[in-house]
């Protein structure tokens, strides 16, 4: 087996570029020295680590979407405001799941955003009508009240009426 390491052109760079599982496993070959080009030519294995000890990451960044769900998943209000500047459109389901974080992180910018949101979801489903949003703007108020929890089974219920279903369960949920 010929290591990686002493191969001077890589295999993506002398057959140009390729597509599909084939591309990810020579962009690892290209980044890690610790990968061997097997006896039949189009097999990849692995050497031991005792002849070629240098291990390298292959992570590459991670589009914005999945920062903002692990970000959202996590909790982290911070991280979550930092991927989301950076996708180029969030839907309803989303940004209601940044808006209930803001609001369980107490953050003053929870007004607003509960009102771009309740705009933006009667930009998308005209057809819920002024009585839905109403009674969704009073429960996103009330969600700061006396009572949050009954206020987020309210907001949940509207969302599944209005045909939000996996909004609904994000919002009962959190």
């Amino acid at each position: 087996m010929l290591c990686r390491s002493s191969v001077s052109r890589s295999p993506a760079r002398r057959e140009g570029r390729r597509k599909g599982r084939r591309a990810r496993v020579y962009a690892l070959a290209i980044r890690s020295p610790c990968l061997t080009l097997g006896t039949e030519g189009n097999t990849w294995a692995t050497c031991s680590l005792d002849s070629c000890a240098n291990v390298c990451s292959v992570s590459a960044g991670a589009s914005p979407y999945a920062l903002l769900r692990r970000a959202l998943d996590a909790g982290r209000l911070d991280m979550a405001e930092l991927a989301a500047r950076e996708c180029p459109r969030l839907d309803l389901t989303t940004a209601l799941e940044l808006v209930m974080l803001m609001q369980r992180e107490g953050d003053a910018r929870y007004v607003k955003a509960a009102t771009r949101w309740l705009g933006k979801f009667l930009a998308d489903k005209p057809e819920v009508g002024l009585e839905v949003a109403a009674e969704l703007a009073e429960s996103f108020a009330e969600l700061n009240g006396v009572m949050p929890d009954v206020a987020r089974s309210r907001v949940a219920l509207l969302l599944r009426q209005a045909g939000l279903g996996r909004a609904s369960d994000s919002v009962a949920g959190g």
